[in-house]
């Protein structure tokens, strides 16, 4: 288990360091780490949830498209094949997406393939 790093921690970080750290913010998109990490250094916890809210708000639509393409499928191939990132795994298995039936699961394909 990871520990909680200190703002102060954070903003000593190197690029590679902090690229490690919050890669998967934004689905495995570690360039939105590396954008982010130029706003350093953070004051709170706070202004560094809103560098990569302002990311996100500040991409183009089809950088925004990119982004969501790199969100897995919701009972897809990946989670079938326990392939998901800690965090993914746990969202759906929140949701209930990892107990469905076989008609379930075909009905949720049928809408990830939309």
């Amino acid at each position: 288990m990871m520990s909680v790093l200190t703002i102060d921690e954070v903003n000593s970080l190197g690029i590679d360091q902090f690229v490690i750290v919050f890669g998967n913010v934004i689905e495995l998109c570690t360039d939105a780490a590396a954008q982010v990490y130029n706003g350093k250094p953070f004051r709170d916890t706070k202004e560094l949830c809103q560098k990569f809210s302002d990311y996100l708000d500040n991409l183009s639509e089809k950088e925004k498209v990119v982004i969501l393409d790199l969100h897995p499928d919701l009972a897809g191939r990946l989670a079938i094949h326990g392939q998901l990132t800690h965090e993914s795994a746990e969202e759906q298995r929140s949701a209930g997406l990892m107990d469905l039936t076989v008609e379930q699961r075909e009905s949720m394909n049928s809408f990830n393939e939309r």
